[in-house]
């Protein structure tokens, strides 16, 4: 199989999976996507078997969906029934749309890098994407939390969306460090500040460091802060995703 039908393959089962939990077969819902994340894997090891000894670079939108579909099955959503089901079907469609948009535009405007000699050009590209992945996952739970009957009661899973927001920015930040040190090593330069790629990750380094230092100051209410992580998710998607779209096409040439 080609990496295009892996990533149709995945978006498929991740709609039956949705149907599937909406009607409340819950466990095969949960083990549609646990088929879902095996295409997706699936694919992101076949677009760097055929780009390589070159780094391609537009893994960031299909690594996204990964993570994400990893922590839907991690947090058992599929399973438990009640406001976690709510979440879990959040999330889920998350998946969905972020998996549309990747049949849409399954390219990006940058060629493959030279694969560097150095572990550094890895572990900046894949601690971004679960940083973007934690960090959207933030942002779905206070979008539950805003969505619920009662957001006394949903206290807690906003509570909880602090520590996935804490962690994604910690990786966040270890990717720039990583990719500034391998930008060095590679080619003996530092870091292009005006490529779009390194700005946008900026943009939203600073964005994020602000909303925790605001909770840690404890400044702010509830759902002041669940409005301000639902806008650093918008923005993760604007601008973390943005660069892996290229021209818009038609699903793998269908």
């Amino acid at each position: 199989m080609t990496s295009g039908q892996f990533f149709i393959t995945a978006f498929a089962l991740s709609g039956t999976a949705l149907l599937a939990i909406f009607i409340r077969r819950y466990r095969l819902g949960y083990g549609l996507m646990t088929l879902a994340l095996l295409a997706g894997t699936g694919a992101l090891a076949m677009r760097v078997y055929h780009a390589w000894p070159m780094l391609p670079m537009y893994l960031g939108l299909p690594g996204l969906v990964s993570g994400l579909t990893f922590i839907w099955l991690a947090q058992g959503y599929g399973i438990r029934d009640g406001a976690r089901l709510n979440e879990g079907m959040l999330l889920l469609t998350v998946i969905l749309g972020l998996d549309l948009l990747l049949l849409l535009f399954p390219k990006d405007f940058y060629m493959p890098f030279i694969r560097s000699v150095t572990i550094w050009s890895h572990i900046s590209l894949w601690t971004a994407v679960a940083a973007k992945a934690m960090l959207l996952m933030a942002s779905v739970r206070a979008s539950a939390y805003l969505l619920a009957a009662n957001p006394d009661k949903a206290a807690r899973p906003l509570a909880t969306s602090m520590g996935w927001a804490l962690w994604g920015f910690v990786l966040l930040t270890l990717s720039m460090f990583s990719g500034e040190v391998w930008s060095y090593l590679g080619w003996g330069t530092p870091v292009v500040w005006h490529d779009p790629a390194i700005t946008t990750v900026m943009a939203l380094w600073f964005y994020w460091v602000c909303l925790l230092h605001l909770h840690y100051t404890s400044s702010w209410k509830n759902k002041s802060r669940a409005w301000f992580m639902v806008g650093g998710g918008l923005l993760l998607i604007g601008l973390g995703c943005h660069p892996d779209l290229g021209p818009l096409r038609l699903p793998f040439g269908l």
